[in-house]
């Protein structure tokens, strides 16, 4: 015999998550887990609910207040844990993205400078005309690559200032506990 305890705790951050949390405490002091206040709060009774009478102990309030905490800091770990693997993600993202630019400049200076080593090398003026229309090109698509580097810069900046601010909700998380029901059981 004991008391049984039944809270609705209400997180709200990026999301909204609920969880029932249950607490109960046997008339000689011993704290019974989540599972088996579910387990006990499924047995069907066998008389009617009754006022009560006597308060329950401070130690139920106690209890519950300890798991209502424990079930807020397991939600703080998680939305902790899923906004270091976005930045993780977006720190890889923008790091491909910048290589990926940076590698196709690298590529097309590598390309001018050959052309201008060619085009010191050219026998004709026809050949000479062909070098730099080719270095032309190049040189408008460096400027091209160039103004990448920037866009993609900027996006990546954007897209930090998005992760910052799904940060900034999820530090704004407001709980709400509600206490549904205290009970007192007796299983015969």
């Amino acid at each position: 015999s004991g008391w049984l305890r039944l809270d609705k705790l209400k997180l709200t951050a990026l999301d909204s998550v609920e969880h029932l949390i249950f607490t109960a405490l046997t008339d000689d002091g011993r704290v019974l887990d989540q599972e088996c206040c579910e387990k006990l709060f499924g047995v069907e009774a066998s008389q009617r609910p009754q006022s009560l009478i006597q308060q329950p102990p401070a130690s139920l309030e106690d209890n519950s207040q300890r798991r209502i905490e424990a079930s807020i800091a397991a939600f703080v770990e998680d939305n902790q844990r899923l906004f270091m693997e976005e930045r993780e993600k977006l720190e890889k993202w923008a790091d491909d993205k910048l290589l990926s630019a940076e590698e196709a400049l690298r590529e097309t200076k590598a390309r001018i400078a050959q052309l201008k080593r060619d085009s010191r090398k050219a026998s004709s003026l026809q050949e000479q005309s062909e070098v730099q229309r080719q270095l032309s090109e190049l040189e408008r698509v460096q400027r091209r690559q160039r103004q990448e580097i920037f866009a993609v810069e900027d996006e990546i900046i954007e897209k930090r200032d998005e992760l910052i601010d799904a940060l900034q909700q999820r530090l704004s998380q407001t709980t709400e506990t509600v206490n549904l029901f205290t009970l007192r059981w007796r299983v015969v």
